[in-house]
């Protein structure tokens, strides 16, 4: 899992409370609204706690501030691809991979999201590539 991602659950999971993190959370936003990295842990905290509109609309938040935040683009595009909206997600996927490279976890979102849309021919292209990349980590 990625770390911006893995940031939100690791505090979800250890917050007793989701309400503490998505406190804290808020609390930096307030005083650095400007924080890319606060904002889309946000998000992150109040779809872990099923209140995807909010994660949405701070995301776009995110988006309106710098649309080519990469961690921002991928968090949307999990969003998208997990509540049944995959054609959406994948453009947000494909944003983020071109800044970001060949992020496994962002490789793997792609992949799923083609093949929840049937397009199998770009599913197969986005799992080859992933099980390279894969493959290259494990070598190293």
């Amino acid at each position: 899992m990625a770390a911006h991602f893995g940031l939100a659950v690791a505090v979800k999971n250890f917050a007793f409370d989701i309400r503490v993190a998505i406190s804290h959370f808020t609390e930096i936003v307030e005083r650095k609204p400007e924080n890319f990295f606060a904002l889309t842990q946000l998000a992150i905290l109040h779809y872990l706690n099923n209140q995807i509109g909010t994660a949405i609309r701070l995301l776009h938040r995110v988006f309106s501030l710098k649309n080519s935040y990469a961690p921002a683009l991928t968090t949307m595009g999990e969003i998208l691809r997990h509540i049944g909206r995959p054609e959406e997600s994948i453009r947000y996927y494909e944003r983020s991979l071109k800044i970001n490279g060949q992020e496994i976890f962002v490789l793997k979102g792609l992949w799923q999201a083609y093949f929840e849309t049937n397009d199998m021919q770009k599913a197969l292209q986005s799992f080859q590539i992933l099980t390279r990349k894969m493959t290259d980590l494990e070598e190293q």
